[in-house]
């Protein structure tokens, strides 16, 4: 929507409700991709942490992007793949720049880890300190995932 404003673009309604569902189906998608893919990688012989379960989390953040690629009618498997790719780069590069910042967060790396943590991201409006580390990622992310998706909006009338 930032980009929509910045470059005199229209905003419509049907438009705002898109962005909204797909960045929550993104969220979603990113929340839990990376214990989804601790636990892949623990079902096959791996550590949850190894990079093989780093691969299974990407690939399903690729394959989330793709499908919103899909659903907003874009069919050129060049723009599709890399959407995908700034989701990746933008989910990863907000992680490291978060711990960069000094907000470090212990997350989980499998789906069984799960029931030892307990749903708490304020108390007393004070939030814990891997909470704000999570928070801290999101927002760089956004961030760079927004910027990212400016450059490319950029690039686009470019690209084969």
């Amino acid at each position: 929507m930032g980009i929509q404003l910045a470059t005199g673009g229209q905003i419509t309604a049907s438009g705002l409700f898109f962005a909204a569902a797909s960045g929550a189906f993104l969220g979603a998608v990113g929340a839990l991709a990376a214990p989804l893919g601790g636990s892949l990688a623990e079902s096959i012989g791996f550590k949850a942490s190894s990079i093989v379960a780093k691969v299974i989390s990407n690939s399903l953040v690729f394959g989330a992007a793709i499908d919103v690629g899909l659903a907003s009618g874009q069919r050129d498997p060049v723009k599709l793949a890399l959407s995908g790719g700034l989701a990746i780069v933008g989910g990863e590069s907000g992680d490291a720049l978060a711990g960069e910042l000094g907000a470090e967060t212990t997350g989980m790396t499998s789906l069984q880890q799960s029931g030892r943590f307990a749903p708490r991201i304020a108390a007393f409006l004070r939030v814990s300190p891997n909470a704000g580390g999570v928070v801290a990622g999101d927002i760089a992310g956004g961030i760079l995932g927004g910027f990212l998706d400016y450059l490319y909006k950029l690039a686009e009338p470019g690209l084969p």
